[in-house]
């Protein structure tokens, strides 16, 4: 091996210095680079064997190199070495492709765990919100950053969705499960609307009616002042009460929980309106009395002529 690496180094050496290979020469350096590339083409196949993909690539890069050699033309082999750095550039190429769809896989796998693990704690933090009688907006709050960090997981492995067709379906079903969630929190926000609004106020203005019917009972003046303030109160309630209705989400007939009912912000904002006539029928009676339908007029009788 060490001769032969001789010769052609010989060889090289008097080409760059200007003579002119003789015929024998030049068929005793095919020779030479032939067992060269053949040597770099078996050390390839068993880099590819390992795995060792890189290595593989450089020895095939050096042997394809050799066979260019224009003394190969003079080798009577060389067809059959030129099939065999086809047939290890396919071998290359395959598992090149092979290490590729592996390390997809694995990164799949990866994205698809940790957007799975978001989704789960969005699910928990939703399901948390049917409990309207501990509806309050830390929960809600909780059930926004789920859907962040959902989010965000999705949007770490977006150019795996155009690279597996089946990551990019099942993506789409979380992020329908993603739109439902933020459905449900919509509804959850406009419930605590309606507690920190209608609710609150009806609850001052119970609070006032309790007084003015106690406390103040015996004093004529102090019960009205309590009363008419309760009134202002429902008349809020029913007001706020109608302006969340009159916007999305519709939450009419959800149940709303509070400390003194359960029912819905339709019929809660229609207690309170009907609450505030209740007062105003307590303060001013005879404002609610139907008024009396006049009867028809009486004819005046026909006066009597007096007989000459």
């Amino acid at each position: 091996m060490a001769r032969a690496v001789h010769v052609l180094m010989l060889v090289l050496m008097l080409g760059c210095a200007g003579a002119r290979p003789t015929l024998d020469e030049r068929i005793s350096s095919s020779g030479l680079v032939a067992k060269k590339a053949d040597t770099l083409l078996e050390q390839a196949n068993r880099q590819v064997l390992a795995e060792a993909l890189d290595r593989a690539d450089a020895s095939v890069a050096e042997a394809r190199s050799l066979l260019a050699n224009p003394d190969m033309v003079y080798y009577l082999d060389r067809e059959v070495l030129r099939e065999r750095l086809e047939q290890t550039e396919a071998r290359l190429a395959a598992a090149r492709d092979v290490q590729r769809k592996r390390a997809l896989e694995l990164r799949l796998a990866e994205r698809k765990q940790q957007v799975q693990k978001a989704a789960e704690e969005l699910q928990v933090a939703i399901n948390a919100l049917a409990n309207r009688d501990e509806l309050a907006r830390k929960p809600i709050k909780r059930a926004r950053n789920a859907v962040e960090a959902t989010n965000d997981q999705l949007r770490e492995g977006e150019k795996l969705e155009g690279e597996d067709t089946a990551y990019a379906t099942w993506t789409q079903q979380v992020r329908k499960q993603i739109a439902q969630g933020l459905e449900r929190i919509a509804v959850a926000e406009k419930l605590m609307d309606f507690v920190e609004g209608p609710v609150a106020l009806e609850a001052i203005a119970r609070a006032l009616v309790e007084k003015a019917n106690g406390e103040a009972k015996g004093v004529p003046e102090e019960r009205k002042k309590h009363l008419l303030a309760a009134r202002e109160k429902y008349l809020a309630c029913a007001a706020t009460g109608a302006s969340l209705l009159a916007s999305p989400p519709d939450v009419s007939r959800e149940p709303l929980a509070n400390k003194t009912a359960k029912t819905s912000p339709k019929a809660f904002t229609a207690a309170c309106e009907a609450q505030a006539k209740a007062i105003d029928q307590t303060l001013n009676p005879q404002t609610l009395k139907p008024t009396p339908t006049p009867g028809p007029k009486k004819r005046p009788a026909p006066s009597k002529k007096k007989s000459k």
